[in-house]
């Protein structure tokens, strides 16, 4: 497998340059479920290089752990690049997201789906929390639990989200444009996944917390996050956000360079101006969702406004959240509460009654 014009790689969080080449470490070995990146340089840009790799197939019937190793003192933490080791998708025995390489094959995106299949020999980046999350488990059985809680992916193309096409050349539109980059924002609790780029000046579209930038982040049912983008140059971008296994009541995305409010549920695409010079703190995404833990009844209707007043029927604890995700108003057995002390705008209200929790979404004018 050595050669002039292509190599292996692996990667090594504790090491200084992080990436450790087969030409230059003679130990290097092959180890199943483990990832590699390819580089070829080949003799042209089209060129392409077979490689054969001699080993056994793992048996249809048996998961495979592979172990994961985290460094507390390395700038890439927790990092390990671990790889589909069947000769069919394959999934994670426990949910977690991780990074695939993205279409364009120059630079690392969350994965696509939150069900989170992984292709045969597909290397992917997970992160471990911490010394105790040592070891991940690949399976061919797609987990119940993968996905639950629901989430909302925000994707980012170049342009349009569809391609366009000269049609003085007699080319049609077709299909839509990849993906440059994406980010999550999950509802309950789980590992967050924080943003690592193989190009340092690539287009990103993260959110920060604390010191932070995150691909994936938990997050309550309702509220608001900051997401960020940094534009690789200047030009139209299209920011598209996807709900997945959640039901909306609100989903607003704020720009806060233009000042512009989309209700993300009736227009799911927003096409903006942006620049390398712009801040990167760009966005705010504006969310309220049903709670489908429990025995929730959903979004069904138990209130009205009249009068300046909004009508609750039935009984239990009302709960009315803002669009930041406040809880404005929250008491036992609320029938009537006045509007005259609240801001115009789209509000949440829960009527809570043991394990039955109803919403329903308002507007006050």
């Amino acid at each position: 497998m050595l050669s002039n014009n292509y190599d292996l790689y692996r990667f090594n969080q504790s090491a200084k340059l992080e990436w450790e080449s087969l030409l230059q470490h003679p130990d290097f070995m092959l180890n199943n479920g483990q990832g590699y990146l390819y580089a070829n340089s080949g003799n042209g840009v089209n060129s392409t290089v077979r490689i054969d790799i001699e080993g056994q197939l793992q048996p249809s019937d048996e998961d495979v752990e592979v172990p994961l190793v985290y460094d507390a003192s390395a700038e890439l933490a927790g990092f390990n690049l671990v790889g589909n080791p069947f000769a069919c998708n394959a999934y994670l025995a426990e949910p977690r997201d991780f990074l695939v390489m993205n279409a364009t094959n120059d630079d690392l995106e969350i994965n696509a789906s939150v069900n989170g299949v992984i292709a045969p020999l597909q290397g992917i980046f997970v992160q471990a929390a911490d010394a105790d999350d040592n070891a991940v488990t690949f399976t061919k059985t797609k987990p119940e639990t993968q996905g639950k809680g629901g989430a909302l992916t925000l994707n980012v193309y170049k342009g349009s989200a569809l391609r366009s096409f000269d049609r003085s050349q007699g080319l049609q539109t077709q299909g839509p444009q990849p993906v440059i980059d994406r980010t999550r924002v999950r509802f309950g609790e789980g590992p967050t996944l924080k943003k690592f780029s193989l190009k340092p000046n690539g287009a990103k579209l993260f959110i920060t917390q604390g010191l932070q930038d995150y691909a994936v982040i938990y997050a309550e049912m309702q509220g608001e996050v900051p997401v960020n983008f940094k534009a690789a140059e200047n030009g139209s971008y299209t920011l598209s956000v996807n709900p997945e296994n959640a039901e909306m009541n609100y989903l607003h995305l704020i720009d806060n360079l233009t000042g512009a409010d989309v209700d993300l549920l009736q227009t799911p695409e927003y096409t903006f101006e942006a620049k390398t010079s712009d801040y990167a703190s760009r966005f705010r995404l504006v969310f309220s969702a049903d709670d489908e833990g429990g025995a929730s009844t959903g979004s069904t209707s138990f209130a009205f406004i009249n009068n300046g007043n909004i009508i609750v029927k039935g009984d239990g604890i009302l709960q009315i959240v803002d669009v930041t995700g406040r809880i404005v108003v929250q008491g036992d057995a609320i029938n009537r509460v006045s509007t005259s002390g609240m801001t115009a705008g789209v509000y949440v209200l829960r009527l809570i009654n043991g394990s039955e929790v109803k919403t329903q979404k308002i507007v006050i004018e």
